[in-house]
């Protein structure tokens, strides 16, 4: 009577380990790019919230605010007047702010981040990795006309 051997032959470990580099060829991209979409998802979220910023402010005020100064609140400014949205935490924390450009934010995988102001329309421009390209434009800011 004749025993089988017991195990995997050379072929069947070869099989296994060519599947396993396949999966993880098409997995690892997934998760490493995972967190440059979670950024941008933030910078364009930001966008919305100044947006929304301005609206409250709008109909806090009953006129619509002239630039981001009016709404905006930075480390520097935090302390002479609270704002309707603070941008002290945001990115790296260095963002500054003046009338009608937030800039100097920058993330782990996006940098020159700005906001522009231009009659309730605020742009946002970003330079991502390998040279990827932000430039969004939103709509009138919510509650401005």
């Amino acid at each position: 009577m004749r025993v089988s051997p017991k195990g995997f032959t050379l072929i069947e470990l070869a099989v296994i380990i060519l599947i396993l580099a396949v999966l993880a060829g098409v997995a690892i991209p997934r998760f490493v790019n995972g967190e440059t979409q979670a950024e941008r998802v933030m910078i364009q979220n930001m966008r919305s919230s100044l947006g929304s910023a301005a609206g409250v402010y709008a109909a806090e005020q009953g006129f619509p605010p002239s630039g981001f100064d009016d709404f905006v609140e930075t480390a520097a400014t935090s302390a002479i007047k609270p704002k309707t949205i603070s941008i002290k935490n945001f990115g790296n924390g260095t963002c500054t702010a003046d009338s009608n450009t937030i800039s100097g934010c920058t993330f782990k995988k996006w940098d020159n981040v700005s906001y522009n102001w231009n009659n309730g329309q605020i742009t946002v421009t970003a330079t991502g990795p390998d040279g990827m390209q932000l430039n969004e434009s939103s709509s009138s800011a919510k509650g401005i006309n």
